[in-house]
């Protein structure tokens, strides 16, 4: 009798723990559709990867950039990008990290880099992330932010199909300048397989800005 109750316990938290198991992983499985679910359908919001500190971790959703990072779609086309780009860094000068705070006192999920002799600092800003961009003494240079063709003014991608019309648009970024033009697009074009960047102004102008 206490041979067969003991095969019976035994069988009974087999059976209980297997059960608890598959539990676990239903459970486990249903929160990754779930998550997978979301971030398919928010194609407006930029998705983080395991460490937010490092701006080379934000990965834009936006059907635009076809999963390419924050950095590689600002950099792209600057000196020295293709040596690796802005370097990850922690001792900004207090003038370039005071000016930050008083003119981005929202900002959220803050990385620091320095590339060329200057300061970034990438981070949340609404439902984009944006790179800024200071010189040594605490001036910001501009703002930029990767946006899609809908933020950009209708008449400016109009003029670009209209003087090319085989040309195809890649990415687009915004800059957003502390002097005249104020708002600058920068837009990657590609025609006959051969890479370009034009900066044109609201109005569609061409212009010349040190990028």
């Amino acid at each position: 009798m206490k041979t067969i109750f003991t095969i019976t316990t035994t069988i009974f938290f087999v059976i209980s723990a297997s059960a608890q198991k598959a539990h676990q992983k239903e459970n486990k499985e249903a929160i990754e559709e779930s998550r997978k679910t979301i971030l398919g359908k928010n194609d407006q919001v930029a998705v983080r990867k395991e460490n937010p500190s490092e701006s080379k971790n934000v990965i834009l959703g936006k059907s635009d950039t076809k999963g390419k990072t924050n950095e590689d779609v600002i950099w792209e086309g600057t000196k020295d990008h293709d040596g690796g780009g802005p370097k990850f860094s922690k001792n900004q000068p207090a003038k370039v990290r005071l000016s930050f705070n008083k003119e981005f006192p929202n900002a959220t999920a803050v990385s620091w880099s320095k590339y060329r002799g200057d300061w970034t600092a990438t981070f949340k800003n609404g439902i984009f992330y944006s790179t800024a961009v200071y010189h040594a003494n605490g001036n910001r240079k501009d703002t930029r932010t990767v946006v899609s063709r809908a933020d950009v003014p209708r008449g400016v991608l109009e003029g670009i199909y209209k003087r090319k019309p085989g040309i195809s648009v890649g990415e687009i970024v915004k800059v957003e300048t502390t002097q005249a033009p104020n708002q600058i697009f920068r837009i990657k074009t590609i025609e006959n397989g051969k890479i370009n960047f034009l900066l044109l102004n609201s109005n569609g102008n061409e212009v010349a800005y040190n990028y």
